[in-house]
This record gives structure tokens, C-alpha cells and sequence, in this order.
């Protein structure tokens, strides 16, 4: 017999808080990364274009630290009572993935700059270390893991986002809730 599992009530406001700021940092990143790769401005501009891309990229990452530390300390609230097998294994496959992809994407990108031999200089405050010398055959490999990523990123926040509609238009429960309000569960 299957037994619900327990965990707090609601997301911690730590957890909401990040939830969304990253929410919007990554949707501006995936705008500034197609502006990036469809218009083709001067050098100077391209060049301010990928360093916010890197930069933002920086701060994506560093928040993600921060909330699965977060997320370790004050846990997850448990699933609706009843939820399908099913929807219990995709909701955690899709965030699995999405937790995946905000670790590989930063990293293929630090690297593929590294390789590019372009530094990356979180909003012009400091350089990070190059882990690998310039590489041209390399940099080719994480480029297109970096837009490999991004795809699957876009394709894992669509099923992210279809997820939280379903739960809450149609299951009309308080999966959405949790993240939106303190009055969610």
C-alpha cells in the first residue's frame, strides 16, 4: 500500500524566493541567448551581449547553489494525496532534469569560453579562472552541448510549466498554490 509522503506544509519563502527570481533569469536567458545566436551586431555590442549572458549565467548558477542548500535544509512539501504513480515520477524526472540542466548549462558555457578564449567577467567585477586552454576542436564540442541544453531546457520548462497549470486548472488543487502564496496547503 502506498503511504503519502511527509515534508513541510509549503515551499520555505527561501525556496519561493529563488524559485522565481531564477524563473526569470533563466527566460531572460534564453531571449538574450536567441538574440545572441539571430542578430548580429558590432563586435562591441556582441561582446557586451556575451558577457551579460555569462554574467547572468554566473548568477543563475550561484542562486542554484544557494537553493538546493536550501532545498536540503527545509525539504519539499509531499504530493497531493492521491497523486498517480505516474505524475509522481514525471514530476520529479522533470525536475531532475531542470536541476541537471542548471548545472550543465553554466558550466558548458564557462568552459566553452575558456576554450573560445574569451574570459568570463561576472558583470565586469572579476575573471573567472580558465580550467582549460584555448581549443578550438573543444570549444566546437561545447557549443553544441550548450545549445543541445538549452533545448532541453526549454523542452523540460514547457512540461515544468504544463505540469503546474494541470495541477492547478484541472486537478484544482494546491500545487501552484505552495509556490505562489503562504496560504497554499
Amino acid at each position: 500500500m502506498y503511504a503519502e509522503p511527509t515534508g513541510p506544509r509549503r515551499w520555505h519563502w527561501s525556496l519561493k524566493v529563488l524559485h522565481w527570481v531564477m524563473a526569470v533569469l533563466i527566460l531572460m536567458m534564453i531571449g538574450l541567448g536567441w538574440l545572441m545566436v539571430t542578430w548580429r551586431p558590432n563586435i562591441q555590442m556582441a561582446f557586451s551581449l556575451y558577457q551579460l549572458h555569462k554574467s547572468i549565467g554566473v548568477l543563475i548558477f550561484t542562486f542554484l547553489i544557494i537553493r538546493i542548500v536550501m532545498r536540503i535544509r527545509y525539504g519539499a512539501p509531499p504530493a497531493p494525496p492521491g497523486m498517480p504513480y505516474i505524475e509522481r515520477f514525471l514530476a520529479s524526472f522533470v525536475q531532475t532534469v531542470l536541476y541537471g540542466v542548471m548545472i550543465a548549462m553554466p558550466v558548458t558555457g564557462w568552459l566553452m569560453g575558456s576554450a573560445a578564449g574569451f574570459p568570463t567577467k561576472p558583470f565586469g567585477l572579476f575573471v573567472l579562472p580558465d580550467f582549460i586552454a584555448r581549443n578550438e576542436a573543444l570549444e566546437a564540442i561545447l557549443k553544441t552541448s550548450h545549445k543541445a541544453l538549452s533545448f532541453i531546457l526549454v523542452a523540460a520548462l514547457i512540461l515544468h510549466i504544463a505540469g503546474a497549470a494541470k495541477h492547478h486548472f484541472w486537478d484544482r488543487d494546491d500545487v501552484l498554490r505552495r509556490m505562489l502564496s503562504e496560504r497554499g496547503n
